[in-house]
């Protein structure tokens, strides 16, 4: 049987380990080779002691200083076949104005409140208790069953997933990908693409605006005109409508200066199959 109260306190406890991924575009975090976002080891040991109590065969990986991946494997009766349980352990960052301690994990009404409670730490207790519920039944599967807990989702994998599998370090034959909200079954989702643009202007006095050409105010124009946009596509059966969002946003010197530069970022999500239109942008 599952055990609710073993998966909600150790959902606590993951919640508790503070893995921020800040990325590159985050403009409060300082990136460098060390260490380019933030950090999942604090985590990682959790996922690591819980899978090597459950006997499996535990292995970290770092492809840069303490962003660290977890890949357990449980040996079955044939390694023919492989099932791959993949959550990640990695959170957007926290931010402000929560109203509660976004690492408390306090639970109230029923719900754990905490960065990172629904993507998705609660998926790696799911994990966790699998694991921990075919080592005290002493189930033996037929199959390898593999758990990669990784590092870097939130920022495009390139210090997981994407590395653990072309170095041969991941080679399952079945996988799910445990990172979907709402306890949906998925087979697909949206595409990505961020960009980076920057508009140039004129700058000039404030109190003389028509001598400069503002930044800001173009930014603002071709931000509208983004989001105002009109996909020509056909509704999708699997996944919502493609998207655009604009996350962050800087520009200007002073308050009395026009601004001759404007940066923003973009944050696309496209459908299977239409590329074209973002490529266009």
């Amino acid at each position: 049987m599952v055990n609710r109260d073993r998966i909600i306190s150790l959902a606590q406890k993951l919640i508790r380990a503070n893995s921020e991924n800040h990325g590159i575009t985050c403009q409060a975090f300082q990136p460098s080779v060390e260490n380019p976002g933030g950090t999942e080891k604090r985590v990682a040991e959790i996922v690591k002691k819980e899978l090597e109590e459950c006997c499996f065969q535990v292995k970290t990986y770092e492809f840069a200083k303490d962003r660290t991946n977890v890949v357990g494997i449980l040996k079955g009766k044939s390694s023919k076949r492989s099932l791959l349980l993949t959550p990640h352990l990695d959170t957007v960052p926290a931010g402000e104005n929560w109203k509660h301690d976004p690492f408390g994990a306090e639970i109230k009404d029923g719900k754990i409140y905490g960065r990172g409670a629904a993507d998705c730490k609660c998926n790696v207790a799911v994990c966790l208790e699998v694991a921990r519920m075919i080592h005290e039944n002493k189930i033996h599967l037929d199959y390898d069953l593999i758990i990669a807990a990784t590092a870097d989702e939130e920022t495009g994998s390139e210090l997981g997933l994407i590395p653990l599998l072309e170095n041969g370090l991941l080679k399952p034959t079945h996988t799910v990908v445990m990172d979907v909200e709402g306890f949906e079954i998925a087979i697909m989702q949206k595409g990505v693409l961020q960009m980076k643009t920057t508009v140039f202007g004129k700058k000039a006095h404030g109190a003389y605006p028509w001598k400069g050409e503002n930044a800001i105010d173009a930014a603002s124009q071709i931000i509208l005109d983004l989001k105002n946009y009109k996909f020509d596509v056909k509704p999708h059966p699997l996944v919502h409508p493609p998207t655009i969002n604009i996350g962050l946003i800087k520009g200007g010197e002073a308050v009395n200066i026009v601004p001759d530069e404007c940066e923003f970022t973009i944050d696309a999500r496209y459908l299977p199959g239409t590329t074209s239109d973002f490529t266009a942008l």
